[in-house]
């Protein structure tokens, strides 16, 4: 009985340990928006935008699944600009700087991108432009390579 009892706290342990770390995978190399941001705009690459909170249930199933993916790891990373913002202004700057001077808090960086769930990537052109969005914690990798190859096409026929 107490070897059970010590498996379910075990497990319920490792469970909550999951949520609450439920960040991206440091493999990724997320910027922060103000950062990616001056980095897309300097090598002309489009952005991929991740919004999401540290204690997100979905997210840790996105991460835990498409983002263990090494082939799309590879693909996102050598056709964009991988930034990542938390919903909650979790480890976040106090304002976003965008090129034409423009700032705005998370809240209204939040709102701008009409972000009503988490995750959710939206795919911008380096200008700022949307190209594509997408969301949901059960999304496979072969969705992110369709839309973002689709984003990608958009921002060529520019």
């Amino acid at each position: 009985m107490k070897l059970f009892i010590k498996f379910l706290f075990l497990l319920s342990f490792v469970s909550f340990s999951n949520i609450i770390w439920a960040i991206p995978p440091a493999e990724y190399e997320f910027k922060n928006f103000n950062d990616g941001l001056k980095i897309s705009q300097t090598t002309n690459k489009p952005i991929f935008l991740l919004f999401g909170f540290n204690k997100c249930s979905a997210c840790n199933m996105l991460y835990n699944r498409a983002f263990k993916d090494t082939k799309l790891k590879e693909y996102l990373k050598s056709n964009f600009v991988l930034v990542y913002v938390s919903i909650l202004n979790e480890n976040e700057p106090d304002f976003y700087q965008f090129s034409n001077g423009t700032t705005m808090t998370n809240k209204e960086l939040v709102k701008f991108f009409k972000v009503e769930s988490v995750p959710i990537w939206i795919w911008l052109s380096p200008s700022g432009q949307i190209l594509a969005s997408d969301k949901g914690g059960n999304t496979v990798p072969r969705e992110f390579y369709m839309i973002g190859d689709k984003a990608l096409k958009k921002l060529t026929n520019q």
